[in-house]
């Protein structure tokens, strides 16, 4: 049987995908389906072996990511079921669409076994609010390889995806997927003998030919056995040492791969989309676009705070500190201390993805010579495999930072949420890291790659000259308008921050072992919620004080941190101490 090949103009629009499987109903399974897919979709694959989306993603059941090369389309299919993602499953594809008319990114479900495509899932929208979720910087917990897409050898990592990729032992709907990805440029398939079929690294054994190990789906292949290699030698497990860079088609030769590329072709389009958002913010009673503008274009700087009525009078400036929470340079300085907090959280995470019953070293340890050791001095290794010298320290913090190049716009940042988040806008959001992630305001450090598309469209956007003085003057215009600092918010804006912050886990998604104990977007009756919140009365508050705990104390909510922004926290005072009216 030969399988159609749905051609771009079909992929690029979930309609278009939907006429497609409406037509040829035996694309019916994960395997067909990325068999009718364009050959770049089994290039730049990234696997997830820990995932936070509803697809399973597990170190023996991966999550697998398939993007176009400019990563407007990414597909994502889960390879078996698994109890802890009561919504996955292997037949269902998740579809991140960049939808360039509307500058935003939408996501669809497409059922392969009913032929069928939600578009618009409301299940992805708790979660994504037309968004990425994908770490910034260049080490994502959960992916492998975790080490900036490098596979090291002896790692863990290494037999783990020596393993993935060679899947004799697994379920059809398992093979049907891995075994049609392309190898790593470098990566190669053993052929003929006891370990046909394994795949080798560069520094490994010298490899044999490539063979293409057949799908036991019929229409994709007839079906044959394979063995797995046996231990790896004994060798001690060292820090740095030899790796294969699992590159993306785009740049083949460089020191970044594919995760990181994904990365970087997404802040492109992520850009569009800030820049939309900030257009399309209600200008109603203050237009935050000429604010906008002027901070991007550097017509405000921190010294201009100081002066009375030179951007702002005192008393404007008082607002903005009693909605923050802290004045401009405190701001400042939360905003470095968030941002430089990613990589110890991203260390966490990737600790979780290497421990436990689910985790690498008890799948693949075997296959390592510290074999199923979780000591910490083989965690630290295995999560910080690059050398010390690959680190940046910011020379202000004495802080080690996961990146080659440290610098992050700071101020830059603080502006933006000094005078915007109290106006409504989620600076936090701009970014693509997924959860609590999102407010440490990474994406300071890559902001100028967002800086001329969003110039561009507010300078399109803003009536009149665009030159600083103009823009100055424009700005104290709007900020005439802010309303009174202790206004009690609509509960609109209370639940903003609820969707964009605890949705995940209180949302109803019914992931073990949440089960939506403070649930206050949906399935709570508005007056069981308004008994958790304690109307009235910030100071005995539950809620208030589940936000409101220091950073590192267990409780605190959102759980696994950073704390809400100070602009968040002060709007929920605010709605509860006027009566958290609906």
């Amino acid at each position: 049987m030969m399988l159609p090949t749905i051609n771009t103009v079909a992929l690029s629009t979930p309609e278009g995908i939907r006429d497609f499987l409406s037509l040829n109903p035996e694309v019916n399974t994960s395997g067909r389906f990325l068999a009718a897919l364009p050959a770049e979709f089994k290039e730049n694959w990234i696997m997830m072996s820990r995932s936070e989306s509803l697809q399973t993603g597990t170190a023996q059941s991966p999550r697998v990511l398939l993007p176009s090369v400019n990563a407007a389309q990414v597909f994502s299919v889960t390879l078996m079921p698994h109890a802890s993602f009561p919504l996955a499953d292997p037949n269902v594809v998740e579809y991140m669409q960049f939808d360039n008319s509307v500058k935003r990114f939408r996501f669809h479900e497409i059922n392969l076994t009913a032929g069928t495509v939600s578009i618009d899932d409301p299940k992805c929208l708790k979660c994504h609010s037309g968004r990425p979720n994908w770490d910034a910087y260049d080490s994502w917990a959960g992916m492998v390889p975790f080490n900036r897409d490098r596979i090291y050898q002896s790692t863990v990592e290494a037999a783990a995806m020596r393993q993935l990729l060679t899947p004799w032992n697994k379920s059809d709907s398992f093979r049907q997927v891995v075994e049609q990805l392309n190898l790593p440029p470098g990566a190669t398939r053993r052929s003929g003998g006891l370990f046909d079929a394994t795949v080798n690294f560069p520094f490994d054994i010298p490899p044999d030919a490539v063979l293409i190990e057949p799908s036991s789906d019929p229409a994709l292949g007839s079906a044959s056995v394979s063995f797995f290699d046996p231990p790896a030698p004994a060798t001690m497990v060292p820090q740095g040492g030899a790796f294969l860079t699992v590159h993306h088609t785009a740049i083949p030769t460089s020191d970044e791969g594919r995760g990181v590329r994904l990365f970087d072709n997404l802040t492109a389009l992520n850009a569009k989309r800030i820049a939309k958002e900030l257009i399309d913010h209600p200008r109603l009673p203050v237009d935050t676009r000429p604010i906008a503008l002027a901070i991007m274009k550097d017509c405000v700087a921190e010294a201009d705070l100081a002066v009375d009525g030179r951007f702002v009078t005192a008393a404007q400036r008082a607002f903005f500190e009693s909605r923050n929470g802290m004045n401009f340079a405190a701001v400042r300085v939360d905003t470095s201390d968030r941002r430089h907090s990613l990589p110890r959280r991203k260390a966490d995470l990737q600790r979780l993805n290497l421990l436990g019953p689910n985790g690498l070293i008890e799948a693949y340890g075997s296959g390592t010579n510290p074999s199923k050791d979780a000591s910490v001095e083989r965690i630290r290794k295995e999560i910080f495999r690059r050398l010390p010298g690959a680190f940046a320290v910011d020379t202000v913090t004495g802080r080690m930072v996961d990146r080659e190049v440290y610098g992050g716009l700071d101020t830059k940042i603080a502006l933006f949420r000094f005078f915007l988040e109290p106006l409504g806008v989620p600076v936090d959001k701009w970014s693509m890291s997924v959860r609590g992630r999102s407010r440490t305001y990474t994406f300071a450090d890559v902001f100028n790659t967002y800086a001329t598309e969003i110039r561009t469209q507010l300078e399109a956007s803003v009536p009149g000259p665009d030159d600083c003085v103009t823009l100055i003057t424009a700005s104290k215009t709007q900020f005439l308008a802010i309303p009174a600092a202790a206004a009690v918010p609509p509960y609109s804006e209370v639940q903003k921050i609820f969707n964009r912050n605890c949705t995940d886990c209180h949302g109803g998604f019914g992931y073990p072992p949440y089960t939506g104990s403070l649930n206050l977007s949906e399935g709570v009756s508005y007056a069981t919620a308004l008994a958790r919140v304690i109307s009235g009365n910030p100071a005995t508050s539950g809620l208030m004080s589940r936000i409101t705990l220091a950073e590192t104390h267990p409780l605190l909510m959102p759980y696994g941190g950073p704390k809400l922004s100070g602009t968040d926290i002060n709007t929920i005072r605010r709605w509860i101490f006027g009566g958290a009216n609906p």
